[in-house]
């Protein structure tokens, strides 16, 4: 045993005497050095630079950002003062004092990001309701609607999500009102569809003061052996939806005299060991006393109780599941007009384009049909191409419902046409249907 050590260091001081070795080690060395330069000293530059010109170019909102940071070895990149402009310039559409992003080593394994820490603090949005259908994020949602769909789920893990000092600004200019979210923080121990396991010290939060009244939703982290859960509680009582009607987008062509809305539900942020952490909703969603009328006031859906019941349901996942969805007491007025429209026909008008968006839209025609056709044998060397390696489709979203109850329903019909004059009453009916 005495002679082990000795040959076992004489064995490692020839190996590292080898000059393959010390070339080997100096250029790690280097190496690293070199990357440490890089990254604290150049990448700031260019993350700077370049995410101020392609944010400015999508968004059409002039963008400054005053200082990157960037840690190589810990793998964390700071933002610090980064301002959004309105398109016309002069208003500060969104900012933020600093964004940390710590990413995780094991993004190189998995070939997807994994990020262990997401800090931001004091972020500022100024939403402006400019008219009864135009908002001024109208060009941003246009934007996001126009992008193709992903052919795969997005594979990636976010941990310990922080929002300190956040505010919010909104200015309903119709209605000649303005609402403010201040002091606003919130926690998110995880949002992940990868399997990856990372120490979650963020529990589950959501403060505010709204339009001066507070509002605080506080959960609780419970480690386990094997899992670590972080539960929250989201209760809503007899909530008024009538007044929150007038932000639908689009010229609306009914009337919704009442609407009230309950909400019991658990969010379960459960994180299993070696297996995808996964958010899930438990509880009740109840929506009551709905009254739907045309804009005459004619009576087309009356529905006293919705109720949804979800147990366990899986949020960002391929397949949601309903537990039970339970209809009581709808009344539904159908009716043919003589000029063979519906009652619910043409219920709302969808937003019209603005005028800037319209004139981007034909700008972009444009430029396609000025395009100049190449010849035939591009096309086909593309298609065959194209047939070698076929585009993989979407996967599906799946909705399931263990069972859908109906109870004393009524339906009303009447068909106004000269040449067919119909009524037809269904009263008292009920069904049960199980797993669909």
């Amino acid at each position: 045993m005495s002679n082990i050590r000795p040959r076992l260091a004489l064995s490692l001081r020839n190996f590292s005497a080898r000059p393959a070795v010390r070339r080997s080690a100096i250029g790690v060395l280097v190496f690293v050095v070199l990357l440490g330069l890089f990254g604290y000293f150049a990448l700031p530059g260019i993350i700077k630079s370049q995410a101020e010109t392609l944010i400015t170019e999508k968004l059409h909102r002039q963008t400054t950002i005053g200082q990157v940071e960037v840690n190589p070895y810990a793998m964390r990149v700071t933002i610090h003062d980064m301002k959004l402009m309105e398109p016309e310039g002069d208003v500060v559409f969104a900012s933020f004092e600093k964004l940390m992003v710590n990413v995780s080593y094991k993004s190189l394994f998995r070939l997807a990001p994994v990020v262990q820490q997401v800090q931001l603090s004091a972020p500022y949005v100024h939403l402006v309701r400019k008219d009864a259908t135009h908002y001024n994020i109208d060009d941003i949602i246009e934007l996001i609607n126009s992008q193709p769909p992903s052919p795969e789920p997005a594979r990636f893990s976010v941990f310990n999500i922080e929002l300190d000092k956040g505010r919010i600004e909104f200015d309903d200019r119709p209605a000649q009102t303005v609402h403010q979210v201040a002091d606003l923080k919130i926690g998110v121990p995880f949002v992940s569809s990868l399997p990856s396991q990372t120490d979650v010290f963020v529990e589950p939060l959501l403060s505010a003061t709204v339009n001066g009244s507070p509002l605080l939703i506080k959960g609780k982290t419970h480690p386990f052996a094997d899992t670590v859960d972080a539960v929250v509680d989201l209760n809503l009582d007899d909530m008024d939806l009538t007044s929150y009607l007038k932000y639908i987008p689009g010229t609306p062509h009914f009337k919704v005299p009442s609407a009230r809305l309950d909400l019991h539900m658990t969010a379960k942020f459960r994180q299993p060991k070696d297996q995808a952490p996964a958010l899930l909703l438990s509880g009740d969603i109840k929506l009551k006393s709905l009254q739907l009328n045309d804009e005459s006031g004619a009576a087309i859906v009356k529905l006293p109780e919705l109720s949804v019941t979800l147990n366990e349901a899986k949020v960002l996942s391929e397949r949601f599941e309903v537990a039970k969805l339970s209809i009581n007491g709808i009344a539904a007025d159908i009716t043919r007009k003589a000029n063979g429209q519906f009652n619910f026909d043409n219920l709302l008008t969808p937003p019209t384009p603005s005028a800037d968006a319209s004139a981007k839209k034909a700008a972009a025609t444009t430029a396609a049909a000025a395009t100049p056709v190449k010849s035939a044998q591009a096309p086909e060397a593309t298609a065959n191409t194209a047939s070698a390696t076929p585009a993989k489709p979407p996967t599906a979203f799946t909705f399931a419902l263990a069972e859908l109850e109906v109870r004393n329903a009524a339906l009303r019909y009447t068909d106004a046409q000269p040449a067919h004059p119909m009524l037809a009453n269904i009263d008292k009916f009920d069904l049960t249907v199980h797993k669909i």
